[in-house]
């Protein structure tokens, strides 16, 4: 059996504070077979209208589709910027 080997990414996506946005988010990675690995968020202003998520993420998809899966998941109604970048396993 050929096992096929998973790409890791790190990857920030700027949001608007709006109800639903995660869910919104997973579920778009979810339908694509991209994991989560691990995730973490920050305020970016004092108002907090937006948040960075930061995302280690890992699929089995080659580097082109994975660009392609992330120029979709900034076409999302409250996503601000996507910006990501190939990382080492961890």
């Amino acid at each position: 059996m050929i096992e096929k080997s998973n790409n890791h990414y790190k990857a920030t996506a700027t949001v608007q504070n709006k109800v639903g946005v995660l869910a919104r988010m997973t579920v778009m990675l979810r339908k694509f077979n991209v994991n989560i690995h691990s995730m973490s968020i920050e305020t970016v202003d004092e108002k907090e209208e937006f948040f960075n998520l930061y995302f280690v993420l890992d699929t089995s998809k080659n580097p082109d589709e994975f660009t392609i899966v992330m120029k979709k998941l900034e076409r999302l109604v409250p996503v601000v910027k996507v910006e990501y970048s190939e990382c080492a396993p961890t």
